[in-house]
């Protein structure tokens, strides 16, 4: 693993940080009140934190924030941004265009946890996840097929489904993990043809 790329950090994610304290990371989170939490949670790590929204492009767009960032428990709780419900404009930019900014890299993790925008930051990544062996994608029920189709396309194969929450007893969202296909189909065996191995086959309830 040569990278991580987190977009939509909010105050850390501490799951990557724990699995890969040894390689750098880039950060994306606009909310400018985060960054002290950002600051603590990776002072052990060699990071890069950019204060910008990540897209299909780049501009600016509005956002506003319900609640106080350190207190947030996910990105799904940004809504917008400013004082007393007003807008904050903030800089958006796409992931190819930072490809200069990442360096030599050839072997990225990607993590995209946008509160619903994630299409447009896969949309703005087209050369970017040649560089990616792995992408984890925060999915709802409203975008999940959307996604897969698009990752699909890109010659990514899905590789686990974890992390679902239910809201009123029916799904809402889940985490959507990754692989790229010829990394994939090198690793792991299919249950078709005539060497299926039963000891490897799981059944979950």
């Amino acid at each position: 693993m040569d990278a991580v790329v987190d977009v939509g950090v909010l105050h850390g994610t501490f799951e990557l940080i724990d699995s890969f304290p040894d390689v750098h990371h880039f950060l994306f989170e606009p909310v400018a009140e985060c960054a002290d939490v950002i600051s603590q949670a990776y002072s052990k790590l060699d990071y890069t934190l950019v204060p910008k929204a990540v897209g299909s492009g780049d501009g600016v767009a509005s956002m506003r924030i319900l609640g106080e960032p350190g207190s947030l428990n996910s990105s799904a709780h940004i809504k917008v941004v400013g004082e007393n419900g007003s807008e904050r404009s903030v800089e958006v930019i796409s992931l190819d265009s930072c490809l200069d900014q990442f360096g030599p890299v050839e072997n990225c993790l990607l993590k995209i946890d946008t509160d619903g925008s994630e299409i447009g930051v896969l949309k703005g990544s087209n050369i970017f996840l040649s560089k990616c062996s792995s992408v984890i994608v925060e999915a709802t029920k409203d975008n999940i097929l959307e996604v897969m189709s698009f990752m699909s396309d890109q010659e990514f194969q899905i590789f686990d489904i974890v992390e679902p929450c239910y809201f009123d007893d029916a799904l809402w969202q889940v985490d959507l993990i990754f692989i790229r296909k010829d990394l994939y189909d090198g690793k792991f065996g299919t249950i078709l043809g005539n060497d299926f191995d039963s000891s490897k086959y799981q059944i979950f309830t």
